[in-house]
């Protein structure tokens, strides 16, 4: 998923024909997968961009003032300042749940409650079936140590990833599998930091 997401529309169309259209990817991305629900990219601090760079979203709103964008940054540094009332992510109130360093990347997971924001890997409720996918009958494979398998959130949350120039976050709400949301994660900072980004 994560890699036709990287891989076709936008991000193919900007090769060889000038800048990465940002915006186009972050919206297509979003469109293209059901467990991520939105994303957002705001400029690292100490990152490779030259010049200041405005925050950009795609299913996150309201975009995040300085104050935000620093907390974003700061989440990557254990004992980050946070404060005591946590980082805001769509206006939602969002605190670091863990730190794990996914391949090559240093992923913060933030979630609503603090807690790492997954639950058992059925949405069903009592008496209904279990709403599986394809996903479920491939075996469950550990994505960086996080978890196994399919991990239905019970909470908001999201994934930030650092890049060249931006901290990534992809979000996703409670219900979505962030087995999927973590992969889109890494897949498009990687995408991101091979384009220069």
């Amino acid at each position: 998923m994560a890699d036709e997401a990287a891989g076709g529309g936008a991000a193919e169309g900007a090769e060889g024909e000038g800048p990465l259209d940002m915006q186009a990817l972050l919206d297509e991305v979003v469109e293209r997968n059901r467990h991520v629900s939105g994303m957002l990219l705001v400029q690292r601090d100490g990152g490779e961009a030259e010049e200041d760079l405005a925050p950009l979203a795609s299913g996150v709103a309201p975009l995040p003032d300085a104050a935000a964008a620093a907390a974003l940054n700061h989440s990557f540094d254990e004992g980050g300042a946070q404060g005591s009332e946590g980082l805001e992510l769509g206006g939602r109130r969002m605190a670091v749940a863990e730190r794990r360093e996914v391949g090559e990347f240093y992923v913060v997971v933030l979630s609503e409650g603090g807690q790492v924001p997954v639950g058992p890997s059925t949405t069903a409720g009592a008496g209904e079936a279990p709403d599986f996918s394809a996903a479920d009958f491939l075996g469950g494979a550990s994505v960086g140590g996080l978890a196994e398998g399919p991990t239905i959130a019970i909470a908001p949350g999201a994934f930030l990833c650092p890049t060249r120039k931006w901290v990534l976050a992809v979000a996703h709400d409670a219900g979505m599998d962030t087995s999927f949301t973590l992969q889109v994660c890494t897949s498009i900072a990687e995408y991101l930091a091979s384009e220069g980004e």
